[in-house]
């Protein structure tokens, strides 16, 4: 069965069209990437800035246009909305836009649900033996979920790269008091929460992940099929912030590995990350190139579209 996932993210929109033979992802079509930036100075305006919305329009042309080609209508399509659109006051209009003006469906989830289908995507064509205690972060554009207990345990954090880019970073290159705050303003919301002792491994999730892998081996262009399973040391993390902030953005674009449009966002990201695997004491992460839209891509369809998942 041939289906297509899109997940419209904070920062990015991501479109993967693969075969799904009994619960399994037996093969990738297309994976597809637009870098958009829907949640544009959202923390300020509180509703999706109007050139966001235009960029998300052309975007999400071109990824239906991409579904097209394989046969799949955009009625069809599996899309969800993250962050930014449960966050915006005009979400659910955005939406309702979309739907009449391109016929596509986006159902808002909670950060709940954004967690359990993330486990179920970037755990997919992993090892499964020794996951009983893993704890996987999925540090996305408005929020960042932490989530363990075989997918059943979840918190979603108020904690992003562009939140935290156009909250703390003013200066380029980003200064250390900027870092610094980012990881005080993580620890802070974590602070009253019972979170997993010791967990193992620790998986990480989306760009930010993906992207520190593909700079530690300069891998360009990208190959998410040699980054998915690889491993990202606490170490070479800390390596990868020290050279950031000695870089302008202009000289971080130039990065083999690091796509120019996350060069802005990179040292916010990797201190996020660099910070939580301090907090639960862990030396490496385990990297997946897997995330929302391969959770969507495995979903049964009553779950996706019973009203289970969607929130207002």
């Amino acid at each position: 069965m041939l289906r297509a996932a899109l997940d419209i993210g904070t920062n990015s929109f991501l479109l993967t069209i693969a075969e799904v033979q009994e619960a399994t992802i037996s093969h990738v079509l297309a994976d597809e990437l637009r870098i958009v930036r829907l949640g544009q100075d959202l923390q300020t305006r509180g509703s999706l800035h109007p050139d966001a919305k235009d960029r998300a329009r052309t975007a999400l042309r071109e990824l239906l246009a991409i579904c097209a080609q394989h046969g799949i209508s955009a009625h069809s399509v599996r899309a969800v909305g993250t962050s930014a659109l449960r966050d915006a006051l005009d979400g659910p209009a955005f939406c309702e836009e979309i739907h009449q003006e391109l016929g596509l469906r986006i159902l808002r989830i909670s950060g709940q649900a954004e967690a359990q289908i993330s486990w179920c995507g970037a755990l997919s064509d992993l090892p499964t033996q020794g996951m009983q205690e893993a704890l996987l972060i999925d540090i996305g554009g408005g929020s960042t979920e932490l989530i363990w207990d075989q997918g059943r345990s979840a918190y979603s954090l108020q904690v992003g790269v562009v939140r935290a880019r156009e909250q703390f970073f003013h200066a380029d290159p980003p200064t250390p008091q900027a870092l610094q705050a980012v990881a005080e303003d993580l620890r802070t919301k974590l602070a009253s929460l019972p979170l997993p002792h010791a967990p193992s491994p620790v998986i990480a999730v989306a760009g930010t992940a993906t992207t520190l892998v593909a700079v530690q081996h300069g891998l360009d262009p990208y190959d998410g099929s040699r980054v998915h399973g690889m491993s990202i040391t606490h170490a070479e993390i800390l390596r990868q912030i020290g050279m950031y902030t000695h870089m302008t953005l202009e000289q971080r674009k130039q990065i083999p590995g690091l796509a120019p449009q996350r060069a802005d966002l990179i040292p916010a990201g990797a201190q996020i990350l660099a910070t939580l695997l301090d907090i639960f004491h862990a030396p490496s992460a385990l990297v997946s190139d897997r995330g929302v839209r391969y959770g969507l891509l495995l979903a049964e369809e009553s779950a996706l579209f019973d009203g289970t998942l969607h929130t207002n």
